[in-house]
């Protein structure tokens, strides 16, 4: 499996550089020294990156760094809870911390690629759903109940 470019997970996309659609600006004004290059990239990369006006890898890669930061701020800040104190709470609640340590843990992995390994790191870039190895069939998995803002009539 290809990681992304930008992010490290499974790449299922191309991102061009320059984006397409400054690629005839940039020929009509004869300046742009640089290569037209395709990277693989993951879907939410890509369409993350769209068309902004970032010519490297570099800056394309600090860019989704910055957006993760800030999209997942409050997940990322979110504490690491031991197993003596998950065994104190109800388990639905413990289900659901869990999984946010999960996702917490996939976003500080996608935040901390450096886009040196030529594997990806994480089997799924799905921040909706959390996939672990031995989990299974997603579909199977219990439905939470908490809280109540996470379920959808």
């Amino acid at each position: 499996m290809v990681p992304c470019t930008y992010c490290g997970v499974v790449a299922d996309s191309m991102d061009h550089i320059p984006p397409m659609c400054m690629r005839n600006v940039l020929n009509d004004l004869g300046n742009y020294i640089g290569v037209w290059r395709e990277v693989p990239s993951c879907r939410w990369c890509n369409s993350t990156l769209g068309s902004l006006a970032l010519l490297t890898v570099h800056d394309r890669r600090a860019h989704i760094k910055s957006v993760l930061r800030r999209k997942y701020k409050r997940l990322l800040a979110s504490p690491i809870w031991t197993e003596q104190e998950l065994s104190e709470v109800s388990e639905n609640l413990r289900a659901y911390i869990v999984e946010s340590m999960k996702r917490a843990s996939l976003v500080r992995a996608m935040v901390a690629w450096d886009g040196q390994s030529r594997e990806a790191r994480m089997p799924t870039a799905s921040l909706g759903r959390v996939w672990e190895p031995g989990d299974g069939n997603w579909a199977n998995r219990p439905k939470r109940e908490w809280p109540p803002w996470a379920t959808r009539g």
